[in-house]
């Protein structure tokens, strides 16, 4: 079962973050576990909202309020892509007293990848 975590933990646990810079074609049509508690199908439009070493930060396309952390798993000495493990995610607010708020979470993303 995947963690919820708040956003600091969340992204503390993000490690290094850029913009997404990977060709997305072999990740196309595989599940992951999502932080709303469903299962979806990464597909070209799915909202990326950063990268990790060999993470994924994946917004929620039914509820824009969750973000997922997923990792993409390889095959047998890192050939190939075997599916995403969704390792944890976090519920965004829109409350600016609450550390889980959406606005300080794009701020903290933004200024981690050079947007701001």
């Amino acid at each position: 079962m995947m963690k919820m975590l708040n956003t600091m933990d969340f992204i503390t646990n993000l490690g290094g973050i850029k913009i997404c810079d990977l060709h997305l074609s072999m990740y196309v049509n595989n599940e992951y576990d999502c932080a709303c508690g469903e299962k979806h199908m990464f597909t070209y439009d799915s909202e990326i909202i950063c990268q990790g070493a060999w993470k994924l930060v994946l917004e929620c396309p039914v509820d824009n309020n969750y973000v997922t952390c997923v990792k993409l798993k390889t095959k047998f000495l890192g050939m190939g892509f075997s599916g995403f493990e969704s390792i944890y995610g976090t519920r965004l607010v829109e409350d600016y007293e609450n550390e889980n708020s959406r606005i300080g979470f794009n701020y903290i993303i933004k200024k981690h990848i050079g947007e701001i």
